[in-house]
């Protein structure tokens, strides 16, 4: 009889044990096609990756953060967390950037390297001897955030609406919504005349880049063409991940191979020159992003080049910020497209649209 509770408790066991068995198979059968999709995504970044490996050779990252004589030129592209990068890259010792103080030990395998900072500049050109291994270091954030981030932050800054007074002050004076309802629609719309219209489009996609310097104007196209032809490696560090990305950046010149740790909550490093505008993203109608999309669907493209370049990211890493990508423009698939109109195109379809 005292066998009875413990025979009891067996069965019920064992029962637990089928009921939780049969679940974890009908949970496999139920999302088995998503982790099946999510592997043929990761599959299809690795094989878009190698049509933009790098014509130099493979580095040892570990030799070469040991060889002082190496050197890399970081490529601040505006709003894309490059104030921040460049405070973890001095380690806090900037007071005009207004660098918080960090709550961890940044090691100095980075900053030893540290030849400067290209920003808003037409060409970044890294100069180093002969033998001495150049290298690009880059922050990279989601184009649509980005020029979202960029319009909020431009409009107090006056030296920049300056160059392009009608811009702001005549076409669009409102938040990023009304700016990527009208400025960034198909067509002009009955509240946009063609010419604040066109001023948009060209402004948005940094045609006027002569003209009008900017975040707009420098973006992922225009710091591309500096580096991308010399075919130095690259490195990226990415505004959304940024506090991990570095920490496995360390991992990286401390071991040569790439890490996949996580930074804890409270050490990560706080945003460095924040705009005084900020809007919560989901409130943004999905009409607007689409635009956004077709707009910058160029400059999405370079976005791409740049994450399938950086040495620094492995498959899953690049899968995860396509991902986020598809948030925002779902058209977007792995590839880098061929097909993205050019801003005289969209200009010209806006135009007989508006006509007929």
């Amino acid at each position: 009889m005292k066998l009875w509770p413990l025979k009891l408790t067996m069965a019920v066991a064992a029962f637990l044990f089928i009921i939780g068995q049969a679940r974890i198979y009908s949970n496999l059968g139920e999302g088995g096609g998503g982790k099946e999709k999510g592997k043929e995504s990761t599959l299809a970044v690795r094989a878009e990756r190698r049509n933009f490996q790098t014509t130099a050779p493979l580095l040892d990252w570990k030799s070469w953060e040991q060889d002082s004589m190496n050197r890399f030129m970081f490529v601040h592209i505006g709003k894309a967390g490059g104030s921040t990068l460049h405070c973890m890259l001095i380690n806090g010792n900037d007071k005009d950037w207004h660098c918080e103080p960090f709550k961890r030990e940044v090691k100095p395998l980075i900053s030893n390297h540290y030849q400067r900072r290209c920003h808003m500049q037409k060409n970044c050109s890294l100069d180093t001897d002969q033998g001495v291994q150049g290298v690009f270091l880059a922050a990279v954030r989601n184009p649509i955030t980005r020029i979202i981030s960029t319009f909020n932050y431009e409009h107090n800054i006056k030296w920049i609406q300056s160059q392009v007074p009608d811009f702001r002050s005549l076409c669009f004076p409102g938040n990023i919504t009304d700016f990527l309802l009208r400025g960034l629609a198909p067509t002009p719309t009955n509240e946009t005349t063609s010419y604040c219209w066109e001023l948009a489009l060209n402004i948005t996609t940094g045609v006027k880049n002569e003209l009008f310097l900017s975040h707009f104007s420098h973006n992922y196209q225009s710091y591309e063409s500096s580096f991308a032809a010399t075919g130095k490696h690259l490195l990226t560090i990415r505004q959304a991940h940024m506090d991990d990305d570095f920490l496995n950046l360390e991992t990286l010149l401390e071991t040569g191979h790439i890490g996949n740790g996580t930074c804890v909550m409270d050490n990560r490093v706080k945003a460095a020159n924040k705009g005084k505008t900020q809007v919560k993203i989901d409130i943004i109608p999905q009409e607007a992003y689409a635009n956004a999309c077709r707009v910058l669907c160029r400059e999405i493209q370079s976005y791409k080049r740049f994450l399938y370049r950086a040495e620094n990211l492995d498959d899953f890493m690049v899968e995860d910020s396509m991902r986020e990508l598809r948030e925002y423009c779902p058209k977007e698939g792995v590839s880098v497209r061929t097909d993205c109109p050019s801003t005289n195109d969209l200009l010209a379809v806006g135009r007989l649209g508006h006509s007929s």
